[in-house]
């Protein structure tokens, strides 16, 4: 029993020392395009928590966040980072030049 924490222990830490991988693969195309979609001028710690929620909705089977291979996670995140954006007031806020 206690080799058998160790081990997931070590799984749990593993994945918790590697967030970026998360971050790079799941969360930043979706946020950005987000933003883009909506011409926001700001990513906010909102609209960070709402791509954060929509991956974990994306998760099946007990996983804590979906495959990045998901094909429809980058829409997914897409979505909820514009529409956390209109909810702000930051939809067209964005000064392109």
């Amino acid at each position: 029993m206690i080799q058998l924490m160790n081990v997931l222990l070590g799984a749990a830490i593993a994945f918790a020392a590697d967030g970026r991988s998360i971050n790079n693969a799941l969360a930043f195309p979706g946020l950005f395009r987000g933003a883009l979609d909506v011409r926001s001028r700001a990513i906010t710690p909102e609209m960070m928590v709402a791509a954060a929620e929509a991956i974990a909705a994306r998760a099946e089977g007990g996983a804590v966040v979906p495959s990045p291979l998901d094909l429809e996670i980058h829409q997914t995140v897409r979505r909820a980072a514009a529409e956390k954006a209109r909810a702000q007031g930051l939809a067209g806020t964005a000064r392109l030049s």
